[in-house]
């Protein structure tokens, strides 16, 4: 005794379509880079807007601002510590450089040429490291 159904074809499996596949990563991956957007908004933007806003205001006695004005300004370029101060800052930025170019060369050769312990915690903190400031 045959079923009749026996001679029926048999439907293959649907399949998820490529496209759709794709655009699910993508906004899967928008809503990552919105986030991650976000957090450094909130992180970056408060200290910036009061750097900004101080720097265009006049301090009061009880720590308020009145008034805009570009006095704040005119008196750092005509302070006479101005070129002592530049001057300082650009050495500690050339030795800082230097000195940091001096360690990051010798760990990526350690970590790239030689057989050392905790490799992956050398990527780790190398890729961390970036997100200080």
């Amino acid at each position: 005794m045959t079923s009749d159904f026996a001679d029926l074809p048999v439907a293959a499996p649907a399949q998820a379509s490529p496209l759709l596949g794709r655009a699910t990563d993508l906004f899967r991956r928008a809503w990552f880079g919105v986030l991650i957007a976000g957090i450094i908004a909130v992180l970056v933007l408060p200290p910036a807007w009061t750097l900004l806003r101080t720097s265009f205001g006049t301090m009061q006695s009880d720590m308020s601002l009145s008034g805009v004005t570009l006095q704040n300004y005119a008196d750092l370029l005509a302070s006479p510590r101005l070129g002592t101060t530049a001057l300082n800052s650009i050495v500690f930025a050339t030795c800082a450089t230097l000195v940091s170019l001096m360690f990051g060369g010798v760990l990526a050769w350690l970590v790239e040429r030689t057989d050392v312990p905790l490799k992956g915690l050398a990527y780790l903190t190398t890729i961390i490291s970036l997100g200080t400031p």
